[in-house]
Protein backbone atom coordinates (compact mmCIF):
# COMPACT_ATOMS: atom_id res chain seq x y z
CA UNK A 1 0.00 0.00 0.00
CA UNK A 2 1.42 3.46 -0.80
CA UNK A 3 0.54 7.02 0.39
CA UNK A 4 1.28 9.95 -1.35
CA UNK A 5 2.54 12.92 0.94
CA UNK A 6 2.71 16.60 0.11
CA UNK A 7 4.18 17.73 3.13
CA UNK A 8 7.79 17.32 4.19
CA UNK A 9 7.29 14.82 7.15
CA UNK A 10 9.83 12.68 7.98
CA UNK A 11 9.61 9.08 8.51
CA UNK A 12 8.79 8.97 12.04
CA UNK A 13 6.31 11.89 11.82
CA UNK A 14 4.53 9.67 8.75
CA UNK A 15 4.31 6.37 10.82
CA UNK A 16 3.08 8.26 13.74
CA UNK A 17 -0.06 9.49 11.95
CA UNK A 18 -0.70 6.14 10.36
CA UNK A 19 -0.41 4.55 13.67
CA UNK A 20 -2.81 7.21 15.28
CA UNK A 21 -5.19 6.47 12.71
CA UNK A 22 -4.97 2.87 11.29
CA UNK A 23 -3.18 1.16 13.83
CA UNK A 24 0.04 -0.57 13.80
CA UNK A 25 2.00 -0.35 11.14
CA UNK A 26 5.59 -0.90 9.97
CA UNK A 27 6.84 2.13 7.32
CA UNK A 28 9.36 2.49 5.10
CA UNK A 29 9.87 6.62 3.16
CA UNK A 30 10.69 6.51 -0.45
CA UNK A 31 11.47 9.48 -2.68
CA UNK A 32 10.32 8.41 -6.10
CA UNK A 33 9.98 10.23 -9.68
CA UNK A 34 6.17 10.79 -11.26
CA UNK A 35 6.35 10.80 -14.95
CA UNK A 36 6.32 14.58 -14.72
CA UNK A 37 9.49 15.12 -13.42
CA UNK A 38 8.02 16.06 -9.63
CA UNK A 39 9.95 14.28 -7.04
CA UNK A 40 7.42 12.77 -4.76
CA UNK A 41 7.63 11.45 -1.08
CA UNK A 42 6.30 7.99 -0.43
CA UNK A 43 5.66 6.04 2.25
CA UNK A 44 5.39 2.56 1.50
CA UNK A 45 3.67 0.27 4.96
CA UNK A 46 2.53 -2.94 5.80
CA UNK A 47 0.40 -3.83 8.73
CA UNK A 48 2.40 -6.04 11.34
CA UNK A 49 0.78 -8.14 13.96
CA UNK A 50 2.03 -7.71 18.00
CA UNK A 51 1.31 -10.93 18.91
CA UNK A 52 4.11 -12.88 17.92
CA UNK A 53 6.03 -14.13 21.04
CA UNK A 54 10.39 -15.03 20.48
CA UNK A 55 9.59 -14.67 16.83
CA UNK A 56 6.98 -16.85 16.73
CA UNK A 57 2.90 -16.24 15.83
CA UNK A 58 0.59 -17.94 18.22
CA UNK A 59 -3.18 -17.67 17.06
CA UNK A 60 -6.30 -18.96 18.75
CA UNK A 61 -8.48 -20.53 15.95
CA UNK A 62 -12.11 -20.51 16.43
CA UNK A 63 -12.61 -22.95 13.67
CA UNK A 64 -12.93 -26.83 13.85
CA UNK A 65 -13.41 -29.98 12.55
CA UNK A 66 -17.28 -28.89 12.01
CA UNK A 67 -15.87 -25.71 9.40
CA UNK A 68 -14.07 -27.88 6.83
CA UNK A 69 -16.44 -30.50 4.68
CA UNK A 70 -14.35 -33.63 3.29
CA UNK A 71 -14.98 -34.24 -0.31
CA UNK A 72 -12.80 -36.48 -1.81
CA UNK A 73 -9.72 -38.87 -1.28
CA UNK A 74 -6.80 -38.92 -3.94
CA UNK A 75 -4.68 -42.06 -3.61
CA UNK A 76 -1.66 -41.47 -6.64
CA UNK A 77 0.74 -43.89 -6.37
CA UNK A 78 -0.59 -45.40 -2.96
CA UNK A 79 -0.54 -42.00 -1.25
CA UNK A 80 -3.48 -40.38 0.24
CA UNK A 81 -4.43 -37.00 0.48
CA UNK A 82 -7.57 -35.93 1.86
CA UNK A 83 -9.44 -33.22 0.66
CA UNK A 84 -11.57 -30.59 2.40
CA UNK A 85 -13.56 -27.33 1.70
CA UNK A 86 -13.91 -24.21 3.81
CA UNK A 87 -16.55 -23.18 4.60
CA UNK A 88 -16.84 -19.03 5.99
CA UNK A 89 -15.00 -19.45 8.94
CA UNK A 90 -11.94 -21.10 8.19
CA UNK A 91 -11.52 -19.53 5.00
CA UNK A 92 -11.37 -16.36 6.74
CA UNK A 93 -8.98 -17.65 9.22
CA UNK A 94 -7.12 -19.26 6.95
CA UNK A 95 -7.01 -16.33 4.56
CA UNK A 96 -5.99 -14.01 7.52
CA UNK A 97 -2.93 -15.89 8.23
CA UNK A 98 -2.21 -16.67 4.54
CA UNK A 99 -2.78 -13.62 2.44
CA UNK A 100 -1.14 -12.32 -0.40
CA UNK A 101 -1.76 -9.27 -2.56
CA UNK A 102 -4.50 -10.59 -4.97
CA UNK A 103 -5.67 -13.81 -3.32
CA UNK A 104 -9.28 -14.11 -3.66
CA UNK A 105 -9.76 -17.20 -1.06
CA UNK A 106 -8.84 -20.22 0.12
CA UNK A 107 -10.83 -23.05 -0.84
CA UNK A 108 -9.68 -26.63 -0.03
CA UNK A 109 -7.11 -28.00 2.80
CA UNK A 110 -5.36 -31.19 1.91
CA UNK A 111 -4.19 -33.74 4.61
CA UNK A 112 -1.53 -36.35 3.69
CA UNK A 113 -1.59 -39.10 5.67
CA UNK A 114 1.59 -40.99 4.47
CA UNK A 115 3.61 -37.46 4.48
CA UNK A 116 1.55 -36.17 7.38
CA UNK A 117 1.80 -32.39 5.97
CA UNK A 118 -0.90 -30.47 5.24
CA UNK A 119 -1.89 -28.10 2.14
CA UNK A 120 -3.81 -25.10 1.56
CA UNK A 121 -4.77 -23.77 -2.13
CA UNK A 122 -4.74 -20.17 -2.68
CA UNK A 123 -6.95 -19.21 -5.45
CA UNK A 124 -5.78 -15.88 -7.16
CA UNK A 125 -8.16 -13.98 -9.71
CA UNK A 126 -6.44 -15.97 -12.63
CA UNK A 127 -4.59 -18.60 -11.29
CA UNK A 128 -3.97 -20.80 -7.39
CA UNK A 129 -0.64 -22.13 -5.51
CA UNK A 130 -0.69 -24.36 -2.97
CA UNK A 131 1.28 -23.75 -0.08
CA UNK A 132 2.94 -26.34 2.93
CA UNK A 133 2.68 -24.28 5.62
CA UNK A 134 3.96 -25.69 9.24
CA UNK A 135 0.55 -25.28 11.10
CA UNK A 136 0.30 -27.35 14.24
CA UNK A 137 -3.63 -26.57 14.75
CA UNK A 138 -4.59 -27.12 11.57
CA UNK A 139 -2.72 -30.42 11.03
CA UNK A 140 -4.06 -31.82 14.20
CA UNK A 141 -7.92 -30.56 12.93
CA UNK A 142 -7.89 -32.66 9.74
CA UNK A 143 -5.83 -35.91 11.26
CA UNK A 144 -8.61 -36.40 13.71
CA UNK A 145 -10.95 -36.04 10.79
CA UNK A 146 -9.29 -38.52 9.05
CA UNK A 147 -9.06 -40.88 11.92
CA UNK A 148 -12.73 -40.80 12.43
CA UNK A 149 -13.44 -41.73 9.08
Amino acid sequence: MALKVREILNEYEIEEILTEYLGAFDSMLQIIDTDDGEKVRVVIFDKYDHSWINGTIEREYSMDKTNFKFIRLNSPNKFKDYWFKTDKTSKNELMNEYIEQGMVGIPFVIFSKDEDIITIKRQFMFNFDFITPTNDKLKSILACMVRGM
